[in-house]
């Protein structure tokens, strides 16, 4: 398949698709390129951080997801990464802050919310941890991060 150099969503994509399937290297190539061209595409920015910090580059990885959420805001995925990231570094005020604005921008996005969840409980807030696993449980019933979360906010095991 030829790639035409300056196509940024078709570099971007591709860039995705060697990234889920394991070819980061290429994945990295391909979206730095993209970012170079076109420095504003969000969803790009998103995806070259999910390599970063895939590739441990966290410091990089924050900055590149802080990059895509001053020119999308609304964007839950990436506000969750970066949450993880934040998680990841030690941040967890920070980390809690990004997780719940993700699971404001997108209450249906049980994997942040149960997420959340979980750092609420080791941040010592039962009552809130409690109230969103069993948020996550209506939606997904299977969700197994909130049903173990639950049970352990409950006493349980």
């Amino acid at each position: 398949m030829r790639v035409f150099p300056d196509n940024v969503r078709m570099l971007s994509n591709l860039g995705h698709e060697y990234f889920a399937a394991g070819r980061v290297d290429e994945a990295r190539r391909l979206l730095v390129r993209a970012a170079d061209i076109a420095p504003s595409f969000a969803d790009n920015l998103v995806n070259l951080a999910n390599v970063e910090a895939s590739s441990g580059e966290l410091d990089r990885a924050l900055a590149t997801y802080t990059r895509a959420l001053s020119l999308n805001p609304a964007d839950a995925l990436a506000r969750a990464n970066r949450g993880r990231v934040h998680l990841a570094l030690g941040q967890t005020r920070a980390a809690l802050d990004d997780l719940a604005e993700a699971v404001r921008l997108d209450p249906t996005y049980t994997g942040a919310a149960a997420q959340l969840g979980a750092l609420l409980l080791e941040s010592g807030r039962k009552e809130e941890a409690i109230l969103m696993f069993q948020a996550v449980l209506e939606r997904d019933p299977q969700d197994e991060t909130a049903r173990r979360g639950l049970a352990l906010a409950q006493g349980r095991r």
